[in-house]
């Protein structure tokens, strides 16, 4: 991205010092010289395109994954020497250009993990672009150690070669130690020990028995009490071991010239994974500084809009050689460029004024480089096509220039330059010569500024400037908050109130007299005063209002704290008391299960024996005791356990059935015998009045249930024995199809010829007579039917049929 930002104002707001923060936290040479060559940018797409990468990869550190980016090392100079045919690169340099292509694979493999595991297309796309280069890494790995030498086994010629010298060296070795041993080496030589001179092995003698040993001398010591001379009879080994390293170094060069030719073969692929690491390299230290600097990613407009939310200036935020962010600095929230293109800063010095300007236009820098600010998501910035800063004394002594002059020589080219796509920041607007002057050529700059649209923010202590900015359009007020009780800046900007001097209140504090005083404001003037007055007061209500806001924060916070505390013990309760319930629910199932399943294995063995009165009685013996377990289940509760019974139900009142330790609906009203007709679940049975309670909800219902299978030996649920009272033994089926009707039938003689009944009437009325007639042809062939009539006319007639069982 271009930049046209002008190097002063770079300097003056610190960019460069951003630049360094973010280059200590590359990992290689290539990324670090990308980030110090970092510049402000003007293209909206490219600028979001950065700030969305710089997102992506803040998202991927801030995972589980681990960026494999280490391992990356400047491998230019190896690539520029690849391009020469013929040309062989050092090791050391092999191992570096190794590592790097090492790097290059994993991230490539990374970037297809990430795919899958944690999407980001814009970190894909740039590691897609790396290429894999495992044949030349492989082949560098094989021949070159850690330390930069050339393995054996690089080649069976260097290994051979490698083998003869070690070899030739061990019989040398072996030659002149036999000599130091002798009896003339005793007397002759200086110390026993083997050196060499010149690549050769020598033996050191005495000056004075050189002529004992005959060789060719290589070296004499400073004092001359020893000459090294190169015995005759190793003279051929030597020569042997010379040529020997002559055709060693040979097969090495062949050696890296190998691997170099496999590299110039893929040099350009490689230079360009080489590109994409270092921009990969600057991008991981974007969102290291985006997460070290605790920023976001800022919204960026062309309308000349600024509104920081708690922005922090980065040197103050994490200062170079901190370790971590510094927490008390006081952030600046801030809004210009909607209805009011010019806001004029105005407090006490050492306020935090001149702060507040850097902050805003470093962080509008840092933006257009594409870098994370640090401030709250959402805070919006601009895009400027230029950054104008005259900021601080740049008194020029050589120049001749006074500071009033040198911030005048920067407003003409401010003036001469400036636009609707210009921000514009001025500290200390109008300082430096006689106030009324400086008040007047600030009030001038500030209208011109306004009048092009330009986005400007000026600082000054001139108090027409503050009247000029609550008359005119455009122009808004603005101040740094200052302690009233304790007389100190709290370094927090306030928006649309302008601050004031309190110099009279300063003085008073200071114990300045109080004629002087009351003078001083005489001086100012009573509008002034009242001004100042207001003012303060204004600051005295809204430390008031902070400190209220600051408490009711505290206490929503609390009570989010534990409304959420309450919903998730709720929440855990009820899924405790679901479970119990459905587990209850599920043994009784279990329970109803396996007494039909007793039931219909003895009515199954009634028909298959043809109901002769052995089997019945066999029959009935089998569900005798399981009938009465059932029956057990659903007797009436101890006295203890009852509460108090209801009086009047009528259908569709919800219950609790004891027996059942469950809730159930009342279908029917009270029987003659008293007992009442409930639904529980998909069960329906007659109970007596004294077993059930009316309760209004069920948790407390279960709670006691779960308490009460607690202690209980046995399992208990809601079990349907659907036993026919003596008094009734008559199934009515009017209104039922045929089809329905014959089922009944069928169910109904099963469970009285269980409950051992001789007898029972079928009430299917009159009606077609097609209900009748199916009936009775069912009953003359049912298995359990002795026989099948029609009742006496006085009993029905033939809408009811007699049916007496087998005995």
């Amino acid at each position: 991205m271009s930049s046209q930002i002008h190097i002063h104002s770079l300097s003056v707001l610190e960019f460069d010092a951003v630049l360094e923060m973010l280059a200590d936290r590359t990992t290689s040479i290539l990324g670090r010289e990308i980030a110090l060559a970092l510049k402000p940018g003007m293209d909206p797409t490219l600028i979001h395109e950065r700030l969305s990468t710089v997102s992506e990869i803040r998202k991927i550190l801030g995972s589980s994954h681990s960026i494999p980016i280490r391992g990356i090392k400047d491998i230019r100079t190896s690539l520029e020497r690849a391009r020469v045919t013929g040309s062989a690169i050092d090791p050391e340099r092999l191992l570096d250009l190794g590592s790097t292509i090492q790097t290059s694979r994993l991230m490539h493999r990374f970037g297809r993990k990430l795919h899958t595991d944690l999407p980001s297309a814009r970190i894909e796309s740039l590691v897609a672009g790396m290429g894999e280069f495992e044949p030349i890494e492989l082949e560098i790995t094989r021949s070159i150690d850690e330390g930069g030498a050339v393995k054996d086994q690089a080649s069976k010629a260097l290994a051979r070669i490698r083998r003869e010298q070690h070899a030739v060296r061990d019989r040398t070795r072996d030659h002149l130690n036999r000599l130091m041993q002798s009896e003339m080496g005793q007397k002759a030589l200086q110390d026993q020990v083997v050196t060499m001179r010149d690549g050769r092995y020598v033996v050191p003698v005495r000056s004075d028995h050189k002529n004992q040993i005959k060789g060719v001398m290589h070296d004499q010591s400073a004092s001359g009490a020893t000459i090294f001379i190169e015995p005759l009879a190793v003279v051929e080994m030597n020569n042997e071991l010379r040529g020997l390293e002559v055709e060693e170094r040979r097969e090495i060069d062949r050696v890296l010239s190998a691997i170099t030719d496999l590299i110039r073969d893929q040099v350009e692929e490689i230079s360009r994974s080489f590109a994409l690491l270092g921009l990969i390299d600057f991008y991981y230290a974007a969102g290291q500084f985006s997460i070290d600097l605790q920023a976001s990613q800022p919204r960026m407009n062309e309308s000349g809009r600024i509104e920081i939310r708690n922005g922090r200036h980065p040197l103050l935020a994490f200062p170079p050689g901190h370790s971590g962010p510094v927490e008390q600095v006081v952030p600046l929230t801030i809004e210009i460029g909607g209805s009011s293109t010019t806001l004029v800063i105005t407090g006490p010095n050492m306020g935090g004024k001149t702060v507040a300007i850097k902050t805003v236009g470093l962080l509008t820098l840092m933006a257009q480089a594409g870098l994370h600010i640090p401030a709250d998501d959402p805070s919006d910035l601009a895009i400027f096509a230029e950054v104008f800063a005259d900021i601080g004394d740049e008194q020029s002594i050589q120049a001749n220039l006074s500071t009033f002059s040198a911030h005048l020589g920067h407003i003409v080219d401010i003036l001469n330059a400036a636009n609707d796509k210009t921000l514009v920041l001025l500290d200390e607007l109008g300082s430096g010569t006689d106030p009324a002057a400086g008040a007047a050529m600030g009030m001038a700059t500030l209208e011109s500024l306004t009048g092009r649209g330009t986005v400007t923010i000026a600082t000054t202590h001139f108090g027409t400037l503050k009247e000029f900015a609550s008359r005119t359009e455009g122009v808004e007020n603005g101040s740094m908050a200052f302690d009233v009780a304790s007389l100190a800046p709290t370094y927090r900007f306030r928006q649309g109130i302008p601050g004031g001097s309190y110099a009279v209140e300063i003085g008073q504090r200071l114990g300045m007299p109080d004629d002087v005083l009351r003078r001083a404001s005489e001086i100012i003037g009573q509008d002034e005063r009242q001004l100042d007055d207001l003012i303060a007061e204004l600051d005295r209500e809204r430390q008031s209002h902070e400190t209220t806001r600051l408490a009711n924060e505290l206490r929503q916070t609390e009570l989010e704290r534990l409304t959420k505390e309450y919903e998730a013990k709720v929440s855990d309760y009820r899924k405790k008391e679901s479970d119990l319930l459905n587990e209850a629910r599920g043994e009784a199932d279990q329970l109803v299960r396996e007494a039909r399943a007793t039931i219909e294995r003895s009515v199954a063995d009634i028909r298959s024996e043809k109901a002769s009165r052995d089997s019945i009685k066999r029959a009935n013996e089998a569900v005798v005791s399981q009938r009465e377990e059932l029956r057990k289940l659903i007797a009436e509760p101890s006295e203890s356990n009852q509460g108090e019974p209801v009086r009047d139900v009528s259908p569709g009142d919800r219950v609790w059935v004891q027996s059942l330790k469950q809730e159930a609906i009342v279908v029917a009203t009270p029987d003659s015998a008293g007992r009442i007709r409930v639904q529980a679940g998909n069960l329906e049975l007659s109970v007596r009045r004294s077993e059930l309670q009316k309760r209004d909800g069920s948790a407390d219902i279960a709670r006691e249930t779960i308490e009460k299978q607690k202690r209980s030996t046995k399992p208990v649920g809601h079990i349907k024995v659907d036993s026919l009272p003596q008094e009734t033994q008559q199934l009515d089926l009017r209104g039922f199809t045929a089809l329905d009707a014959i089922e009944e039938v069928d169910k109904y003689l099963d469970q009285a010829m269980v409950d051992g009944l001789m007898s029972v009437r079928i009430l299917h009325g009159k009606g077609s007579g097609v209900l009748r007639k199916e009936i009775k042809e069912f009953l003359r062939k049912h298995a359990l039917v002795k026989s099948a009539q029609f009742a006496p006319q006085h009993e029905g007639g033939n809408g009811v049929t007699i049916v007496e069982l087998t005995d």
